[in-house]
């Protein structure tokens, strides 16, 4: 059956239902289709991503690999970088064993070599220790010396002559080493060996109240005392000073030391450290440390000027020359002096000063 227009008429409703049916089959199998291909496209898409997963992983597993022997290298070095360690330590508190050890049988050796050499000086003192020794004794041509000493000290001394003279047993110049004082020929020291301890403590028992003079000229007297005694001394200088500046009597002890009292209290101060103690604990007492050693330089320079101007009258220009040259003893080996110490063969308690 046909429209007005010419154009066809729809079919039937059998026709119309097979055309719908047709559309559908049509569309299930368009979308089987999509559905296969959307499995293809997955099963390609896990295939890939397995691919590259397995590259990830291979590539992780070479870097694991790599760096787990990295790691393992790097182990090992650690391990040998500490036993390394451990030996050079070990070797380090080994070396230190033998160096403290080296140290101390240094030390030892030290000990006995001082011990040694205070055993000498104290040999060599015993083996002087009858001798004297005379400075700014003038000097004559063709001199005798013994006679010559013989006779100023028994007037000296208001003695016989013969009673001086059984006393000593020689006597000589001694030159001086200095070669200024060689070329400037200036006389020598006189030293003069006895054979009585009582004469030579009687001269220096007389030194204390007056000096001995020679032709005018004031003489010093020297003890023979080793020089390494004497420089032991040099750490005691402050209370040596301090002592004499206080009226204090004092002697030197060998091979190192000094002795005195105070308070009535016998001090044996047997080093630098005690001396040091001593002059801390008596500051009040005996002056401050700053004091002290701005009195003691006064003195010094005050009797210096003195001892100068007095030589200088008496001796002239050339003896004060010689009294500038002629420098072999330290301080402490003269007697006579004002502050000096005591005769070492006198007890201290026969001098002993109370305050």
């Amino acid at each position: 059956m046909s429209g007005e227009n010419g154009e066809k008429a729809a079919g039937t409703p059998g026709e119309r239902k097979a055309s719908k049916q047709e559309e559908i089959r049509d569309l299930d199998i368009l979308w089987l289709k999509i559905k296969e291909e959307f499995k293809q496209n997955e099963i390609h898409m896990e295939n890939k991503l397995g691919e590259v997963q397995e590259m990830i992983d291979t590539k992780i597993e070479g870097a694991v690999g790599e760096l787990s022997s990295k790691i393992q290298d790097l182990t090992i070095r650690s391990k040998s970088m500490e036993e390394t360690n451990r030996k050079i330590q070990k070797e380090l508190k080994e070396q230190k064993k033998e160096t403290d050890k080296i140290k101390e049988e240094i030390k030892e050796w030290n000990i006995r070599q001082d011990q040694l050499s205070d055993s000498l000086a104290m040999a060599e003192m015993r083996q002087k220790q009858l001798n004297l020794k005379f400075r700014g004794v003038p000097e004559e041509a063709n001199e005798n010396v013994r006679e010559k000493m013989i006779g100023e000290l028994s007037k000296w001394l208001e003695v016989e002559e013969e009673e001086v003279a059984d006393t000593i047993d020689k006597a000589f110049r001694i030159r001086g080493k200095m070669q200024q004082a060689k070329s400037k020929k200036l006389a020598g020291d006189c030293l003069v060996v006895f054979n009585s301890i009582e004469m030579k403590n009687m001269i220096l028992r007389l030194s204390y109240k007056k000096n001995l003079t020679i032709e005018g000229r004031p003489i010093v007297i020297y003890k023979e005392i080793p020089i390494r005694f004497l420089r032991k001394r040099d750490g005691y200088r402050q209370i040596a000073s301090v002592l004499r500046r206080n009226a204090i009597s004092y002697r030197w002890d060998f091979p190192e030391g000094i002795t005195f009292y105070y308070k009535d209290k016998r001090f044996r101060l047997m080093n630098t450290q005690e001396a040091d103690k001593f002059l801390r604990r008596y500051e009040k007492e005996l002056g401050r440390i700053e004091e002290r050693a701005e009195e003691g330089e006064r003195l010094t320079e005050e009797r210096e000027r003195k001892r100068r101007k007095e030589k200088g009258k008496e001796r002239g220009e050339k003896r004060k020359e010689e009294e500038e040259e002629v420098e072999e003893e330290e301080e402490e080996g003269a007697v006579g002096g004002e502050g000096e110490e005591e005769n070492e063969e006198e007890t201290i308690k026969n001098r002993k000063i109370r305050l």
